[in-house]
């Protein structure tokens, strides 16, 4: 079952993917999702950074960096390890990255692994480094 709306009391994960929300049935590296959770708790992600691309969106550049190929308008994506962002971003990306905190959206100083985070991008085709 997939759905544009977001049900948390029937399903748990959802991905972002052509403009709107998916359940999600098989979680992958690097890209972002929406975990619903009625009390506060712990999620263990186990696992090993992977050597090979992922899909068509993530994948392995040289010196072993994690490329992310954006769409045009929003995209959600998680970092392999903490990064500073540098403001203004490059183009074609536009405004600020997006972040989740205390129920609301909140601009993002820097991007933290296991979170998600959204940005523009103004164009197909643009690559943002989740690994700096």
């Amino acid at each position: 079952m997939e759905s544009g709306l977001i049900d948390a009391s029937s399903s748990l994960v959802w991905k972002w993917q052509n403009d709107r929300y998916h359940l999600a049935s098989i979680i992958k590296p690097f890209h972002a999702y929406w975990v619903y959770c009625n009390t506060t708790g712990t999620i263990l992600v186990d696992g090993q950074r992977p050597s090979e691309n992922i899909d068509e969106q993530i994948s392995i550049a040289e010196n072993n960096r994690i490329v992310m190929t954006t769409d045009q308008g929003w995209n959600l994506c998680g970092p392999w390890e903490d990064l500073k962002i540098d403001y203004p971003l490059p183009y074609p990306f536009r405004g600020m990255i997006w972040s989740w905190d205390n129920g609301r959206y909140a601009k993002s100083p820097l991007m933290e692994v296991f979170h998600g985070y959204w940005m523009y991008a103004q164009e197909n085709g643009a690559t943002i480094d989740l690994s700096r």
